[in-house]
């Protein structure tokens, strides 16, 4: 029981990381961009968006500007943002 218990506290932090994940691109044309997200924090923290959206629309001499979010799942979203 015991050895379970330790095995358990080494593995919890394994898990959560793996949940989460960082902001990433899920689709880009050079006017509007989808990124997706994990956040488990509350209220959730889209700052890890917009760092990755300034960096996409840059790409095409642009600024990103946030237009909607929307919840994929718990703790899951799709932020939209268009490339101005």
């Amino acid at each position: 029981m015991k050895a379970f218990a330790i095995l358990a506290l080494i593995l919890t932090p394994s898990l959560v990381a793996a949940q989460q994940r960082p902001a990433h691109v899920a689709d880009f044309n050079g006017y509007y961009l989808k990124i997706g997200l994990s956040s488990s924090g509350s209220p959730t923290d889209f700052e890890p968006a917009d760092k990755k959206a300034d960096q996409v629309c840059a790409s095409v001499g642009k600024t990103p500007e946030l237009q909607f979010y929307e919840t994929v799942a718990k703790y899951r979203f799709e932020v939209f943002y268009v490339c101005l």
